[in-house]
């Protein structure tokens, strides 16, 4: 099958697709990178932190790696552009008529999202046979929009969720559920990491949602109810030191370094 996965060029999304790679080397598979999500502005210094850390230590480390011809341990986003056999370049604005054209001309069977920074739209759905399948780090409908999982533990919530669904249309997380996952939160630890772990569960849905396409299978999804949950935006500062109050952390450079170690092996 002809596969294309849009992803945010961040740690979280790397180590997910590490996850898929192994599934992907059996497909004609393609992927693109977004540069942020979100729309610019004043951002908090929490947030800040986070992205340093999660898109920084990525850029200033992972992306200055020598080039390896055998890695032993995970492989930076350059690697698995090579092991895929594609470029593995930026494609920021999906809106624009040369991002339409550069997708269409890939004929893809099946376009999967993770992390990815662009606004997609029905028009985008319509370039894949299968149409497009996201997965989302939170709970649908309940935590629409960036940072779910923030969003949940904020809320008293005592695990995480990864929620597979299609995109439809330019409805952000609206679209119907495919399948879920979870991970126990532990509040001892920082979110970031607990976030990155959970891509590890939730790439396995995207895994045998793939593997149901190549059977000629069908994936009913369950509806969602618009007037369920609600669309959450990047967190205020005053949000984000009600959740320190609260005993949690967002991010922790210690905890964050020990996801760099499997790729540098």
């Amino acid at each position: 099958m002809k596969v294309v996965v849009l992803l945010n060029e961040d740690l979280p999304a790397l180590y997910a697709l590490n996850h898929l790679h192994a599934c992907l080397l059996r497909h004609e598979t393609t992927f693109f990178l977004s540069r942020s999500v979100g729309r610019p502005g004043p951002t908090p210094r929490g947030l800040r932190e986070l992205k340093a850390q999660e898109q920084g230590l990525l850029r200033q480390v992972l992306n200055r790696l020598p080039p390896r011809t055998r890695p032993q341990g995970l492989r930076a986003f350059s690697e698995l552009a090579r092991a895929l056999g594609c470029e593995g370049t930026y494609l920021d604005k999906p809106r624009d008529t040369g991002s339409r054209e550069a997708l269409a001309a890939l004929a893809p069977d099946v376009i999967f999202s993770v992390r990815y920074g662009g606004i997609l739209d029905a028009d985008h759905v319509r370039l894949a046979r299968h149409g497009i399948l996201n997965l989302h780090s939170g709970a649908l409908p309940a935590y629409r929009g960036v940072l779910a999982s923030f969003r949940a533990i904020a809320a008293g919530e005592d695990q995480l969720t990864a929620t597979l669904h299609r995109i439809v249309d330019r409805g952000i997380d609206t679209g119907p559920i495919l399948a879920s996952t979870t991970l126990p939160f532990d509040p001892t630890r920082a979110l970031l990491g607990q976030i990155i772990d959970l891509y590890g569960p939730g790439c396995q849905l995207m895994v045998k949602a793939l593997s149901a396409l190549e059977k000629g299978d069908a994936l009913p999804g369950t509806p969602q109810d618009p007037a369920s949950g609600a669309y959450f935006s990047k967190p205020t500062e005053e949000e984000l030191q009600a959740f320190e109050a609260q005993g949690h952390r967002l991010c922790d450079l210690e905890d964050t370094l020990t996801y760099l170690r499997p790729f540098l092996s």
